[in-house]
Parts: C-alpha cells; sequence; structure tokens
C-alpha cells in the first residue's frame, strides 16, 4: 500500500473527527440559542410587568400589592442573573466546541496538503518508472532487431 493510501486512511478518520466536532459545535450553538432567547424573554418579561407596575402606580395601589411586586421583581432580577450565567457558559462551551472544530478542520487540511504532495511525488516517480520500462524495452527491441538483422 502507498504512503498516500495510508495517509488518505488517516485523513479520513481525521475528516470523521471533524464530522462528530462539526455535530458538537451545531449542538453547541442550538444550545446557546435557546439559552440567550430564555433571557432575552425574561428581560422583556421584566420591562412588561415594570411597565404594568408603573401604569398601576398611576393608580391607587396598597402596600400589599407594592410589596409583592418589590418580591416579583426580586426574584424575577435573581432569574435573570442566574440565566445571565447559563448563557455566559453556553457561551464558553459554544467557543471550545468552535476551538476544537477548527482545530479538526485544520488538522484535516494538513493531512489533505501532505496527501496531495505525497501522491503528486508519487506521480512523478511512478512516470519515470514507466519511461525507464518503456526506455527497456525498446531498447531491448532495438538489440533484438540488430541481433536478427547480424544473422541473416
Amino acid at each position: 500500500m502507498k504512503r498516500s493510501a495510508r495517509l488518505e486512511k488517516i485523513t479520513d478518520i481525521n475528516l470523521g473527527f471533524e464530522n462528530i466536532a462539526g455535530l458538537s459545535l451545531a449542538s453547541a450553538k442550538t444550545t446557546y440559542a435557546k439559552e440567550e432567547q430564555q433571557l432575552q424573554q425574561l428581560r422583556i418579561y421584566k420591562k412588561e410587568y415594570q411597565h404594568k407596575l408603573k401604569n398601576r402606580l398611576k393608580e391607587q395601589i396598597s402596600p400589599n400589592e407594592m410589596q409583592d411586586y418589590q418580591y416579583f421583581f426580586i426574584s424575577l432580577d435573581k432569574a435573570i442573573t442566574q440565566q445571565a450565567e447559563v448563557v455566559e457558559n453556553k457561551s464558553t462551551l459554544l467557543e471550545q466546541s468552535r476551538q476544537n472544530w477548527l482545530m479538526q478542520k485544520m488538522e484535516v487540511s494538513k493531512f489533505q496538503r501532505v496527501t496531495q504532495k505525497l501522491k503528486a511525488k508519487e506521480a512523478v516517480i511512478e512516470n519515470v518508472k514507466e519511461q525507464k520500462e518503456a526506455d527497456e524495452q525498446f531498447q531491448n527491441t532495438l538489440l533484438m532487431t540488430k541481433n536478427t538483422e547480424k544473422y541473416h
């Protein structure tokens, strides 16, 4: 088996690793987007309730209702903070997945370039070998023709 064929097998294996890394990256992107969307929804929800509170404050509001809003906003802020941490963690995982995929992609490219160069060298060697064999065959044919002419 030629060296280029062995390298192609290694390249195929690395291509499989690149595909796995690509799937992992796609999954990380999806998860990040979902978590980011959830964070945005919480922020929108908070703004909506701030607007509702602002409108309620224009009217008469009881101290108990005001306290309920305060507790609600405290818990909502806590949820937003927690979700922001989740988004930050998913962002880190996304970047790690992206770096892993890029590393795998570069590894595949490296093996593909080496394999192409090796195939080119092997083709040159094969052409030289074929030319040498053709020259030897021509020399043998020429020699046989001369020997045949000598004896006739």
